[in-house]
Order: C-alpha cells, then sequence, then structure tokens
C-alpha cells in the first residue's frame, strides 16, 4: 500500500546532507548518493551537534545530534530572527529515495520501507507518525527506541530515525545516533556505546580521542564536507 501522504519525505539535515560534497556521497564511494527535489534553511532548537558517531565509511566520527533538555523535543524552524539555534538543512525527497537514505544511515531499507508503511497504513506522514511515538515515550530518546523497536522488531546500531516537529505544524524526520545509553535492544549495541563515546565532541577534541584508532585526514575532510 502506497499512500500520497508519504509520496515525498521531510528529512532534516545537520552532517553530511549540508553539502552537495555529502548529498553526492563521494567519500562513500557514491553508493548512497541522494537527490533532493527541494531544499531550504531551517534553525534547530533545543539541539547540540558534534561529533560521536563512528562511521562506517571510514575511521572517523561522525555527527550527531542530542537534545540539551533530554525530555523534549528538538524542534525546527524556518525563521531567522537571530535567536539561539543550529543552522541545517530541510530536505524534500522523493519516496524513491527511501531505500537508500536508511542504507546511508546504516538502517535496514526493508524495515524502514516497513514504517512507511505503517505510517501509510495510518494515513499520516512518517514524521507525524513517529512524533506520536515520541509523545507517548515523553520525548525519552532510548524509551522512544525501545517502542519503534517493539513495532519493527528492529533496531539499528547506526542511526536511528527520530521525528523533527516545525513550529509551523509540519513534522520531519532526522537521523539520530543509536544512543550510548542503548539502541532500543539490549541485544544490539550501538556503535556509540561498542567504541565509548559518551558525548558529543567538537573537532579539536575529537581529533585527541583514543577510542579509536582515527584517520586524522578523514575526520578533517569529514568536518570541512
Amino acid at each position: 500500500m502506497s499512500s500520497d501522504v508519504n509520496r515525498t519525505l521531510l528529512v532534516v539535515g545537520y552532517g553530511s546532507l549540508l553539502s552537495g560534497y555529502g548529498m553526492l556521497a563521494h567519500r562513500r564511494g557514491g553508493g548512497s548518493k541522494l537527490v533532493a527535489r527541494d531544499a531550504f534553511p531551517v534553525m534547530l532548537h533545543n539541539a547540540r551537534r558534534g561529533l560521536a558517531k563512528p562511521s562506517s565509511h571510514g575511521s572517523y566520527l561522525a555527527m550527531d545530534l542530542e537534545p540539551i533538555e533530554p525530555n523534549q523535543p528538538i524542534i525546527a524552524n524556518t525563521a531567522h530572527n537571530g535567536d539561539d539555534g543550529i543552522g541545517a538543512l530541510a530536505l524534500v525527497f522523493d519516496r524513491q529515495w527511501a531505500e537508500r537514505l536508511a542504507r546511508r544511515e546504516e538502517y535496514d531499507p526493508a524495515k524502514f520501507l516497513e514504517l512507511l508503511d505503517l505510517a501509510d497504513r495510518a494515513r499520516k506522514p512518517l514524521g507525524e507518525f513517529l512524533l506520536q511515538i515520541a509523545e507517548r515515550t515523553r520525548f525519552n530518546l532510548l524509551a522512544y527506541r525501545c517502542a519503534l523497536r517493539e513495532m519493527l522488531n528492529y533496531t539499528s546500531h547506526g542511526y536511528i530515525f527520530h521525528p523533527v516537529p516545525f513550529r509551523d505544524g509540519r513534522v520531519a524526520i532526522a537521523a539520530i545516533g543509536s544512543g550510548f545509553e542503548g539502541s532500543g535492544d539490549p541485544a544490539v549495541r550501538s556503535k556509540r556505546n561498542e567504541f565509548g563515546m559518551d558525548r558529543l565532541l567538537g573537532l579539536e577534541e575529537a581529533l585527541k580521542t583514543s577510542n579509536l584508532s582515527l584517520d586524522h585526514d578523514g575526520q578533517v575532510g569529514y568536518f570541512v564536507e
């Protein structure tokens, strides 16, 4: 079953999706290239960004996103009125890119399509569907991931899709690292937990980490990208 309500996917990019080079996935050999039909800048509130999630595409840390207030949602806003926030990019993808988007984030593409099908059946955009789960779990990241895992009988050790509500009523999705505190399934150890990445790092601090054998050129290259 396919639904017009999920004909497109609204995604918040805050790491490699911020750049054309990252979208084309040259660092990944082009295998996870994405083409958006639209893009516009947004500000994220109640959010901090940093390097934390060990990449599957090289020996470096990729960007991750966390709420500042842990039991409140990360909020997106298209207005730029000088208040605090993190600059990000909202991207609109045709549904045909769903599998590649999931694969890029180390999320099982078949399970992502299953999640989309569940949202279709509920006649809700995927972001709104996931927001209902986040609201039930009071925006606790681990509880949300547990609920998602129970629904799909699956979770990822890489990134997991979370809802990001806009102040205008829309709800996007963002790939946020499977947390240090847990992936939602005790049998699936997150990469952040495996490598002891218990907090977000800036570039200078990341280059000093001893938690993994870091490719310094690759790390700087990713950050610049």
